[in-house]
């Protein structure tokens, strides 16, 4: 397919949050997310829309840093996001003559699509690393039919958290959202597993406002679980979740998962990203996968 395509660096947030709207939208392309990102780091936020054949189809947002001896280093994260995701290899051509091979700015780019190498090898460019497995789950099913296609060990175990369901707590604002970060962080300590910074999760709590869904399971006013979600567009993404050991007894990760997703799709959210998995934590990919979402593992890191 031939198509006329134009990169437009100046584009308004309405019409960059409109295409995304229409298709599974992952985080790191998220205008808010880049947002957070731009105030705590040394970087700077650069979005286009893509435009074939006249009409916006797709966007693309990255992270650049400027280095010594006049380089650039440019980062392309899960992008770009696309009603058209067939034209890829039109848009990375047009995205090479933005960024030269033989020139000082070095792109790193990680398509959200499988394979990729159709794409990126005419360009001339080499994976450097292994592809990005998470799995999505569509929301725009009926309830029970969501429900109906959980895995059977996934369904018992939601079925006995709400049996004794512990009180769930809704609530957004900045002391419980501090009090998120600090059981995330000794979570993260005591359990040994790599996550983002307690300044980018606030900072990103911040950005997103309305659209951070904090969901809090109690058990006689103390916190057992707690799970943050982040809507972007009609999508969402399963961001942070901690538990302790009586909320690990009491299934509680099963029910906020639960409940949120629920909650985020009757706010209009139809796609629902679940976040990276590793073959180094297969528990936590059986916990995602028990939703009766599929893993997919995404195109590496090109460079």
């Amino acid at each position: 397919m031939n198509s006329h395509i134009e990169i437009d660096w100046t584009p308004k947030r309405a019409a960059y949050e409109r295409i995304q709207a229409a298709c599974p939208s992952p985080l790191e392309q998220a205008w808010a997310y880049g947002d957070s990102i731009a105030e705590i780091s040394k970087v700077e936020i650069r979005r286009a829309t893509i435009i074939a054949q006249g009409s916006p189809v797709a966007t693309i947002q990255t992270a650049e840093r400027k280095l010594p001896a006049g380089f650039n280093l440019v980062r392309l994260t899960r992008g770009p996001v696309s009603t058209t995701p067939e034209l890829l290899p039109q848009f990375a051509r047009a995205l090479r003559t933005e960024y030269p091979r033989l020139s000082r700015n070095l792109l790193f780019w990680m398509p959200d699509v499988l394979g990729g190498a159709d794409s990126m090898r005419p360009i001339g460019k080499r994976m450097m690393t292994n592809g990005y497995t998470t799995a999505w789950l569509d929301l725009q099913p009926e309830p029970d039919v969501l429900r109906a296609n959980l895995r059977g060990n996934w369904r018992n175990a939601l079925a006995q958290a709400e049996a004794d369901a512990p009180k769930i707590r809704d609530d957004r604002r900045p002391r419980e959202i501090e009090t998120f970060i600090a059981g995330y962080l000794k979570d993260r300590r005591a359990q040994k597993y790599s996550g983002p910074s307690g300044i980018l999760v606030r900072r990103i709590a911040e950005t997103f406002k309305k659209d951070t869904f904090l969901l809090q399971a109690l058990d006689h006013g103390d916190v057992i679980a707690a799970t943050l979600f982040l809507r972007h567009g009609n999508s969402a993404t399963y961001y942070l979740s901690w538990t302790t050991s009586l909320g690990r007894e009491r299934n509680a990760a099963h029910l906020l998962l639960w409940q949120g997703l629920l909650q985020l799709r009757e706010t209009g959210v139809k796609w629902l990203d679940l976040g990276g998995m590793d073959a180094r934590a297969p528990g936590l990919a059986r916990f995602k996968l028990g939703l009766g979402a599929d893993a997919v593992t995404y195109s590496g890191t090109w460079f």
